[in-house]
């Protein structure tokens, strides 16, 4: 985001002709359609920064703020998932077990199945906090993760009159059950794997900033 930011800046700068560009973290999207905890609240850290950077950037050179000649706006086309911060009769959301992983649900689940390995062991190497509450309810997520591709997949061959090879990659993309399971044990929770209708926030910076706020 920043070294395109940074192009435009330049472009500008060399014909006064204004440039407009739009970054996307696509990421919350992907996260929110799979339910995946994890890989939300990384992704909107990683705006986050993107946003800050580039108000820095603007302030340096001199573009931002309200004196400025560059507007920065913030939105989404849509909401996703519909996430809930608390679950499953939940109030408090387990935000140090969602800080301490390292790594989406759905690179987690890909760990599991290229792997071999089980749900508890890749839930730990990547900071998960072990419960073995947790633990059993989660692996029979793992279980349907590891099946559930291999019979779609299956049943469309034979309908085709195919053989099929059932690559490991149809596999591991099937991992929403997963994925669901342990955003609900962080207290995350979802209500759907769509778009939803809920309003989205709009916020921005510099000259023309009131009219949107």
């Amino acid at each position: 985001a920043m070294t395109l930011l940074a192009k435009g800046a330049g472009a500008d700068a060399d014909n006064n002709l204004g440039y407009f560009l739009m970054v996307e973290a696509g990421r919350i999207d992907h996260g929110s359609h799979t339910n995946d905890a994890a890989a939300v609240l990384g992704e909107v850290f990683e705006l986050e920064e993107a946003w800050a950077a580039a108000r820095r950037l603007l302030a340096e050179s001199g573009a931002g703020g309200d004196d400025g000649d560059t507007l920065l706006v913030i939105t989404s086309d849509h909401d996703c998932g519909g996430l809930s911060v608390g679950c499953c009769e939940r109030l408090d959301v387990d935000t140090e077990g969602l800080m301490g992983l390292n790594a989406s649900l759905a690179q987690i689940a890909r760990h599991i199945v290229q792997g071999d390995v089980s749900a508890a062991t890749a839930l730990a190497e990547h900071g998960f906090p072990r419960a073995e509450h947790r633990i059993a309810d989660i692996g029979e997520h793992e279980r349907v993760m590891r099946t559930e591709r291999i019979l779609a997949a299956g049943q469309h061959a034979h309908a085709a009159g195919e053989q099929h090879s059932f690559p490991i990659d149809a596999i591991e993309e099937d991992n929403r059950g997963f994925a669901r399971a342990v955003s609900r044990e962080l207290a995350v929770g979802f209500t759907s794997h769509d778009h939803t209708g809920a309003d989205v926030g709009v916020y921005a910076a510099g000259p023309g900033a009131e009219v949107l706020r």
